[in-house]
């Protein structure tokens, strides 16, 4: 996978700005984007779909912070035996980065992102690395 530095310094600059946003701006946006997350995993991620339809769960039930409590817990056991199936319908495998935990907890674990994800996430380091003076 190659870097797309347009993007993530693009992730970069929309991190910084969004660290000085007020509290209602920041819970707005967090709640916007935590209704667009269970609805994408409800319909495109065929684990999420089956384990939120278990509990009895629709995407509507999830429009705050609050309701996060509504959600079944995720197990790491659950991640290691249903990997291929936490993978978005939208994504070939194929195509995506794995990562894999140090497995300090006795077995590592493994999952994939995006390109894009991968961006985010260099975006992230750089924004507490550069906030914390280093250039």
């Amino acid at each position: 996978m190659v870097t797309n530095y347009l993007r993530t310094l693009y992730y970069l600059n929309m991190l910084r700005k969004s660290a000085f946003w007020k509290e209602d701006r920041l819970l707005k946006f967090q709640e916007k984007k935590l209704r667009a997350i269970i609805s994408y995993a409800y319909n495109s991620v065929p684990f999420y779909h089956r384990k939120y339809r278990s509990a009895g769960i629709r995407p509507g039930d999830i429009k705050k912070r609050e309701d996060l409590n509504k959600l079944p817990v995720l197990r790491k056991d659950e991640i290691r035996n249903n990997l291929s199936e936490m993978i978005s319908r939208e994504y070939n495998v194929e195509k995506l980065k794995r990562l894999s935990t140090s497995g300090s907890t006795g077995r590592p674990l493994h999952l994939y992102v995006s390109q894009a994800e991968s961006e985010f996430r260099k975006a992230k380091h750089l924004r507490a690395n550069t906030s914390c003076g280093q250039t």
